[in-house]
């Protein structure tokens, strides 16, 4: 389980699905679930190692395991979590400012809605580059360019 910080950054919600005698349908209301507009999905498999390595500046995203299991080391500051999705029922809210590291197991697929579309000026991929914004000051660890409250 997250710390209460890093809980309002990284956190698990509930997938609403519906099931009858075709089949279950999982329904996710983006705006309501996860508090922003998607504007663009995409979906990794057949993922060998390790994904992500990065955090975004301005980015939120919601993570669902359709297959298989995927584990997601979360990090915000000095404060760190794991999650492991391993259902089409729940998903992962994770907003700016948020590290991530990602396995998945053999056949495993990980849907992710986005709120933007893909910027490369949105990501930090140095690790402590990201630890250097990241950290507490006297701002309260906010960094200039992100709208995060």
């Amino acid at each position: 389980m997250a710390s209460p910080g890093l809980a309002r950054r990284a956190y698990l919600v509930p997938v609403t699905t519906i099931q009858d005698a075709t089949g279950t349908i999982g329904v996710a209301e983006i705006a309501d679930l996860a508090g922003f507009a998607a504007k663009r999905f995409y979906f990794l498999y057949g993922v060998k190692g390790r994904r992500g390595g990065h955090a975004h500046k301005q980015l939120h995203q919601l993570l669902i395991a359709l297959t298989g299991t995927v584990e997601i080391k979360v990090e915000a500051g000095p404060e760190s979590a794991t999650f492991v999705l391993s259902s089409p029922r729940e998903a992962l809210v994770i907003k700016p400012m948020v590290w991530r590291d990602i396995t998945m197991s053999q056949g495993a697929v990980l849907g992710v809605l986005a709120s933007e579309s893909f910027d490369e000026e949105d990501y930090i991929r140095d690790h402590a580059a990201f630890r250097a914004l990241s950290a507490p000051s006297e701002t309260g660890g906010k960094v200039p360019w992100t709208t995060e409250r």
